[in-house]
């Protein structure tokens, strides 16, 4: 292999999916030098095609969101419901090195596209299976976008909003890109394994699952017996210095400081207070998780004396979180 040879090529990949979780991971595959080939229903094809002429995706003449996650693939339409098509998806398959699909269980099990119906055809291949809500339970059928499976149902629509915020829709595709990722990472392991058994497998994921993952630092804590997640009222935050200020130019600065006995100091200097210091309120830690609210009033007027880029610059200089 020389610099020159992609890391990916020879591998050929079978594209049975629609909208973008799916289709992310085979872009990300194409990037490395894959041949992806993406199976599409004849007439109006992948839905993602027609996406940027309607919300949540910002509307232009351009296919943007279908450039993005298709680039570099070849594309087929194949009635897969008729014999002939069918014949020629097992063609293809038998040619496939990984099959990637987001059809429902259901329909999978009714086009005779499961991984127990093509493995027979090809004992190499890769089965990458994304769902909404896993293979199992109430749920296992049920249609599920990013902004359901992996917001919503998830609980991190509600972790996220303030304590007195609406919850709110996530960006478009958000949930399904990080996700994607996961599928690729789930790939590329079973492809190493069938280069150490010679053998292909099943692997699969859900969106449930990935926004699951997204919010397990809380979850863990939940089942190890905390109190549920607090969200977080930013004008009486349980730390000032993990909070977000308005800046003089109507822009934010969200600070992050999690080791504050380490940072305090600088951050003083960043802000000019030499005075909290000496302030038995603010005198450590304890003290000011006590009375975070007060330094949160403080700060709220200190960061509206500057710009953002000003301060961007004056706390990249400490070193201090943002």
């Amino acid at each position: 292999m020389t610099d020159s040879t992609p890391l990916l090529g020879g591998i050929k990949v079978l594209e049975i999916a629609t909208y973008v979780f799916g289709p992310g991971c085979g872009a990300i595959l194409s990037d490395f030098g894959a041949d992806v080939i993406k199976v599409e229903t004849p007439g109006r094809g992948d839905p993602l095609r027609h996406a940027h002429k309607s919300p949540p995706f910002m509307r232009l003449d351009f296919a943007y969101p279908w450039q993005q996650d298709n680039r570099n693939k070849r594309s087929l339409a194949l009635d897969l419901k008729t014999a002939e098509g069918r014949e020629i998806l097992l063609k293809l398959v038998r040619e496939a090195d990984v099959l990637i699909t987001n059809f429902p269980p259901n329909v999978l099990a009714r086009l005779k596209i499961r991984f127990e119906d093509l493995a027979p055809e090809n004992g190499r291949l890769i089965y990458g299976q994304v769902t909404g809500y896993g293979e199992q339970g109430d749920d296992v059928n049920t249609p599920g976008f990013d902004g359901n499976a992996y917001w919503a149902r998830t609980g991190l629509m509600d972790a996220v909003r303030t304590m007195h915020g609406e919850p709110a829709m996530p960006a478009p595709a958000m949930g399904d890109h990080p996700s994607a990722m996961t599928l690729y990472a789930a790939v590329m392991t079973a492809l190493y394994q069938r280069e150490r058994t010679g053998k292909g497998s099943k692997i699969s994921t859900s969106l449930m699952a990935n926004g699951l993952w997204a919010a397990s630092s809380a979850l863990a804590g939940l089942l190890a017996g905390t109190r549920p997640y607090r969200r977080l009222n930013p004008a009486a935050p349980g730390s000032a210095l993990i909070n977000y200020y308005r800046t003089l130019d109507d822009r934010w600065i969200s600070l992050i400081v999690l080791q504050e006995d380490k940072h305090w100091t600088n951050f003083l200097s960043a802000i000019e207070r030499p005075d909290f210091a000496t302030d038995p309120r603010f005198a450590d830690i304890a003290a000011r998780f006590k009375h975070a609210k007060e330094l949160g009033a403080v700060l709220v007027e200190v960061f509206k004396t500057r710009p953002c880029a000003e301060w961007r610059e004056r706390l990249r200089e400490k070193k201090i979180t943002f």
